[in-house]
């Protein structure tokens, strides 16, 4: 019990320090973001490889996550750690890019060049396949 006491007043510490943070941050101390930031860099990274599984598309979404949750600043509301939050943004992004590959990778297949192009392959009894 009371190590679920001390566990619960940690958390709230650190809740409040972010929380003060976050106040600042918003008042126009840019450079604290760093601050925010640097304790869960890596979890951003690994957040978005562990969706995307390359490198490349995992590097531009976490820049691009962790300038959203800049710019999105002002809406956390710091009733959960900040890190919980920027994390759900950066699987959001991640899954927006993979619904773009697909998009993409289905405009292929949907290539208007390619529609009326069929032609059919001998099978190996000599047989043309319809």
């Amino acid at each position: 019990m009371q190590n679920t006491l001390v566990r619960e007043s940690e958390n709230d510490r650190v809740l409040e320090g972010e929380r003060a943070l976050v106040a600042e941050i918003v008042a126009g101390n840019h450079e604290r973001y760093y601050e925010l930031i640097a304790p869960i860099e890596r979890r951003v990274y690994y957040t978005a490889y562990a969706i995307l599984r390359t490198v490349t598309d995992a590097e531009e979404v976490s820049q691009e996550a962790i300038l959203k949750g800049f710019r999105g600043l002002r809406t956390f509301r710091g009733e959960a750690r900040f890190s919980s939050w920027l994390l759900s943004i950066v699987a959001n992004e991640a899954r927006m890019r993979l619904r773009q590959r697909r998009e993409v990778s289905l405009e292929l297949l949907k290539s208007a060049d390619n529609e009326n192009e069929y032609t059919p392959i001998n099978s190996p009894s000599g047989e043309r396949s319809p």
